[in-house]
């Protein structure tokens, strides 16, 4: 399966593609918002961290929930319940805290 990975951290998006890869799912990494919504439609699930440079992540989750309905999954260091609800709330389908 295609994985779209949000992800704007080099060292953290080498991990997740390399853990996706050895899992059989072939990866496209983008760090910038406007990259996740040119390539969500080649995606069978996005993997979105929130902290991106150009856009809020909650933001884009909105944006890509509008046109996408692959499964978004939220990889972010934001770990408040607040946080975890309006993440759920904004579109995603599942919500991890990144260690």
């Amino acid at each position: 399966m295609h994985a779209l990975l949000v992800e704007d951290d080099d060292r953290m998006a080498r991990a997740l593609g390399t853990a996706l890869a050895q899992r059989g799912h072939t990866v496209r990494r983008v760090s910038r918002a406007l990259d996740a919504l040119r390539y969500v439609h080649e995606a069978g699930f996005v993997l979105l961290d929130l902290g991106l440079p150009d856009l809020d992540g909650l933001e884009l989750l909105r944006r890509l929930r509008t046109v996408c309905d692959a499964p978004l999954i939220v990889v972010t260091a934001r770990c408040e319940e607040r946080d975890v609800v309006q993440g759920l709330r904004a579109g995603a389908d599942d919500y991890v805290v990144k260690p």
